[in-house]
């Protein structure tokens, strides 16, 4: 087995766990100040188990309180 095919399953079960906190944020959070939606997002990764950098946790909550 390839060193792809070791870490491919490690890969998408972080971005199924990261997609799920995504959702439930973006339920609850659309339209709400940046820094709310910034600890909710967090709040939801830590429920997961999932670590996610700054800059991308920034942009994600930026995008949901425009509702984008």
């Amino acid at each position: 087995m390839s060193d792809y095919d070791q870490v491919m399953p490690l890969v998408q079960a972080h971005v199924e766990k990261f997609g799920r906190a995504l959702a439930v944020v973006r339920e609850t959070h659309v339209g709400h100040p940046v820094e709310q939606v910034r600890e909710a997002l967090l709040e939801a990764c830590a429920a997961e188990g999932v670590d996610v950098g700054a800059e991308v946790v920034e942009d994600a909550a930026r995008l949901i309180s425009e509702g984008k």
